[in-house]
């Protein structure tokens, strides 16, 4: 599970103004829902990339603050924390200037944010298919019972499927806005540009850009074990779906 072990006091890398943070013992990354985009629903683990904004108006990660120590109990409940930025501000930071590694975190958010409404006509369209399987299953199993209670002393045998659900498996398409997709090219040439660019998360974005040339190529660099994830993007990039597709750990 993730758990607190207490709280410190960080300065924002752009004015030195504190603020409290809290110190995590344990982090625990299971979810509702897992993504191929990288999102997760529900998490017990903080999913908005450490974005910050400081009272002095400027946008800073928590990952590039600094801890101060010899700080008092009585200061530090006195000390308010930087205020989170929701996904709907997300478009208005990409209006102003931003750092490289700020902008990627800003648009990493954005690119997951834009997917959300493709995630609920995604779970309206598999609820649907799996009410339909329920019910041709629910009928199938009635005319058996029906059959079995014609036929004295004969106990009624159990129903198969008639419509097995890992054979119905389908989703709804998705073409990308043009303002996801301008999202996502900006973000793919800012991670190849990266320190450490992920090539899980690039070829995700090659991907769902429908470029699955670039997305294959992208693909065979990844040279970590293999996960769940990895192989679930393999298997898309090799049947060129450019969906996002959620999964279970």
């Amino acid at each position: 599970m993730t758990s607190i072990s207490g709280y410190r006091i960080i300065t924002s890398p752009c004015c030195g103004t504190k603020f409290v943070a809290p110190r995590y013992a344990s982090m625990n990354y299971s979810a509702r829902e897992h993504w191929t985009d990288g999102q997760r629903v529900s998490s017990l683990a903080p999913t908005d990339g450490g974005l910050r904004r400081c009272e002095c108006g400027a946008y800073f990660l928590m990952q590039n603050s600094v801890e101060i120590f010899g700080i008092s109990e009585e200061e530090k409940q006195a000390t308010e924390p930087a205020f989170q930025v929701i996904d709907e501000k997300l478009s208005n930071l990409l209006a102003q200037p931003l750092n490289e590694d700020i902008e990627i975190v800003v648009r990493r958010r954005y690119w997951r944010y834009l997917n959300d409404p493709y995630r609920e006509l995604y779970r309206a369209h598999r609820k649907s298919v799996e009410d339909a399987v329920d019910e041709a299953n629910k009928g199938a199993t009635t005319f058996w019972r029906t059959l079995g209670g014609s036929l004295p002393g004969n106990k009624p045998p159990r129903p198969a499927a008639v419509v097995p659900p890992s054979k119905i498996f389908t989703i709804p398409p998705h073409t990308p806005t043009a303002t996801q997709q301008e999202n996502m090219q900006v973000l793919l040439s800012l991670l190849l540009n990266s320190e450490k660019p992920d090539p899980l998360e690039i070829a995700e974005l090659h991907r769902e850009l429908g470029d699955y040339g670039e997305a294959q190529k992208s693909i065979e660099k990844f040279k970590e074990s293999e996960h769940t994830a990895s192989r679930l993007i393999r298997k898309l990039i090799s049947e060129k779906v450019n969906e996002p597709m959620r999964y279970r750990m």
